[in-house]
């Protein structure tokens, strides 16, 4: 398509790279790659860079079903989806011995998603924040209360408070915590793309949008999973609709938003993404 042909380029002359191949061994030591996000098979013959809230439960359960054998429906498979991470974590990522032994990897078909910053940060509030998903401990609850209602330490260590006040946190005070945080020590959850994918140190074969996800699904999946059977689960085309995302973002005040985009200008000028928030849902048709 000629809207992904625009945006592959665009990366490409952004980060002026000329890279060919990926040294693994010196990425995986590096502070801005965790190798905890690259997963990697030898045999299939692929790296995928992996970016929570971004396709990457679909992409887990396939690569679940291709190490152990597991159906969509089995049980087995639903236990592993509890935690993939930690479940893929005994197979399936580069450390810096795996790099070393395997140099192969080095020129393996290298891949990731990204996805529009307005629309990952409102699915990992719903999904981190207000579904308090993987997060028991209220760390991030109490960092919101903290610093965009200014609570005492006292008070943030309180824990029938914060879990009272965990019902009432709004997006607004969300953004708010994100506008007075250092990008670089965001949870990976909303952790700028640019920094977890790295696109300007990674030389990748293939960039898939979230917003095209179909297509991108599909491909990844012919080019190195064709004789696995796995279907898109429903949640990724039945999540929150534009008008919903659309409308959050404008009952955030403009300043707070002009914070928050400097923290993902990156994800916006080299993704190809629009700043505008009425361009929300229609990233197909814009270059940006």
């Amino acid at each position: 398509k000629q809207w992904y042909q625009r945006r592959v380029r665009g990366i490409a002359m952004s980060c002026q790279s000329e890279k060919y191949k990926n040294n693994w061994s010196e990425l995986v030591a590096m502070y801005d790659i965790p190798p905890r996000h690259l997963l990697y098979d030898v045999e299939r013959n692929y790296v995928w860079v992996t970016v929570p809230k971004i396709a990457s439960s679909n992409m887990k359960r396939l690569i679940i079903k291709s190490k152990f054998g597991f159906a969509s429906d089995n049980p087995e498979m639903r236990i592993a989806m509890e935690e993939p991470h930690v479940f893929l974590k005994k197979c399936c990522l580069i450390t810096k011995e795996v790099a070393s032994e395997y140099f192969t990897l080095q020129r393996a078909f290298t891949f990731t998603f990204i996805r529009n910053p307005w629309t990952r940060l409102y699915s990992a509030f719903w999904d981190k924040i207000v579904s308090f998903k993987s997060f028991d401990d209220y760390y991030h609850i109490r960092k919101i209360l903290f610093i965009a209602r200014e609570w005492s330490w006292e008070e943030v260590r309180h824990d029938d408070k914060v879990k009272l006040a965990a019902e009432t946190i709004t997006f607004s005070e969300f953004l708010t915590m994100l506008a007075k945080t250092d990008a670089e020590n965001y949870n990976d959850h909303w952790k700028p793309w640019f920094l977890l994918t790295q696109p300007c140190m990674i030389h990748y074969n293939y960039i898939g949008y979230l917003e095209d996800f179909e297509n991108s699904f599909n491909f990844v999946h012919e080019k190195v999973f064709s004789d696995l059977q796995v279907n898109i689960e429903p949640k990724y085309t039945n999540s929150s609709t534009t008008s919903e995302v659309i409308a959050a973002y404008r009952a955030v005040p403009q300043a707070l938003l002009d914070s928050v985009y400097s923290k993902y200008e990156d994800d916006f000028k080299i993704g190809g993404y629009s700043k505008d928030i009425d361009c929300i849902g229609k990233e197909l048709t814009l270059t940006g």
